[in-house]
């Protein structure tokens, strides 16, 4: 994907519909600092059914945001979208929304799909699907990494939604991008975790967490005197561990349980 011309065009789009930011964040359901880091092509690997989404909410042709096209549709002809296209893309992989938007590209391509001038039309041409029916769950990808090494302030919500797959854990609540490598080698710096809000915790279960204005990926442990340990996998990192008495005046919040194919052991440094 070309990212840099890809929010260019998120933006022109936007500014042509007379969209802030907000207006339009409000619209795909995501945050405003989102759709600028589309917009400012910050997002490295930018989900197909999120761009979909924006070119919906934007009112042009997705083949033409994802610069698969340089046909956009006018604004002021822009068609009602029928629902069955949501549900058609909420219910395709990468590959499939890739499909789609070559099989639409195609078809417009057509002149028996061309609008004549001055012509608006009131429908997409779709291809029929066979994907099975069913409910399609969303969880939050949190945007601002989570600490594995090094603090990470805290920038308010910004996430995006995205869709659960099957290699996504049943329980998962959410999701959040790590950054360091103080849990190397169980979770490399840049991988993702998916996390279950509200899970008890066992002693060495990794967790996230909010300690004073920072969030923390760490295993947990806590001692006889209510010490809490917030520590390290990687033995070469004791320096990121974090150690609060009890009675401390920190502030700690668990966000939630990692959810991890195995058990970690208890680090050895």
């Amino acid at each position: 994907m070309k990212l840099e011309e890809i929010g260019s065009r998120i933006k022109y789009a936007r500014e042509l519909r007379g969209f802030t930011m907000a207006e339009l964040a409000d619209k795909v359901g995501v945050n405003k600092s989102t759709i600028k880091r589309y917009e400012d092509a910050l997002i490295a690997n930018p989900k197909l059914p999120a761009l979909q989404s924006i070119a919906l909410a934007l009112g042009v042709s997705p083949a033409w945001l994802l610069c698969k096209s340089e046909d956009i549709y006018p604004v002021a002809e822009t068609p009602a979208l029928p629902l069955e296209l949501h549900e058609i893309v909420a219910e395709l992989n990468d590959n499939g929304v890739t499909e789609l938007l070559d099989y639409g590209q195609y078809l417009y391509s057509k002149d028996e799909f061309r609008l004549a001038e001055g012509e608006s039309r009131n429908f997409y041409p779709l291809p029929k699907s066979n994907a099975p029916k069913g409910e399609i769950r969303y969880i939050r990808h949190y945007l601002t990494p989570a600490a594995a090494g090094y603090a990470s302030p805290i920038e308010g919500e910004d996430y995006e939604l995205i869709a659960v797959t099957e290699d996504v854990p049943a329980r998962a609540d959410f999701c959040i991008s790590i950054s360091g490598d103080s849990m190397a080698p169980y979770i490399e710096d840049g991988s993702t975790v998916y996390v279950q809000r509200d899970a008890s915790l066992e002693a060495f279960d990794v967790g996230v967490f909010f300690v004073d204005g920072d969030v923390l990926c760490k295993q947990y442990c806590t001692d006889s005197f209510g010490t809490l340990y917030l520590l390290s996998a990687n033995p070469k990192r004791e320096d990121a561990n974090r150690i609060i008495p009890r009675g401390s005046d920190s502030t700690v919040v668990c966000f939630g349980k990692v959810l991890l194919k195995r058990k970690l052991p208890k680090p050895i440094y």
